[in-house]
């Protein structure tokens, strides 16, 4: 239990879908939790697609550097079908390389949660 002092020192939880949110915001977050679904081919889901964009080039911008995210402490969650091989998860794994180039802490490893592909019994 958190004493009524230290509670008022954290920050309200947001929750946000990634299309809403700019990447380079995530520096403002001290905990900072994604969960992300691949899309075919291993993208991002279209209304994502923009936070992936600047989060690889903020993670790849020499401007940034390694600590940009130091503060941050984050947690991925990916979701995905084996279907896509190769690429599950893609979009996932890909967050969590660019999150920890900047220097985010990782809560855990990232976590993958898969679609069974069964036929729908009705």
């Amino acid at each position: 239990s958190q004493s009524p002092a230290h509670a008022a020192y954290l920050a309200p939880p947001v929750l946000a879908s990634a299309a809403d949110v700019e990447a380079e915001s995530l520096q403002h977050d001290d905990l900072v939790v994604l969960v992300l679904a691949t899309y075919t081919g291993g993208g991002a889901p279209e209304r994502c697609e923009q936070f992936r964009a600047d989060l690889c080039d903020i993670a790849t911008d020499f401007r940034y550097g390694g600590a940009f995210l130091a503060r941050q402490t984050t947690f991925v969650l990916g979701l995905g079908d084996v279907a896509y091989a190769a690429n599950y998860n893609r979009f996932a794994k890909d967050t969590c390389d660019w999150l920890r180039s900047l220097g985010a802490r990782r809560v855990s490893e990232r976590l993958a949660s898969e679609k069974k592909a069964q036929p729908l019994v009705v």
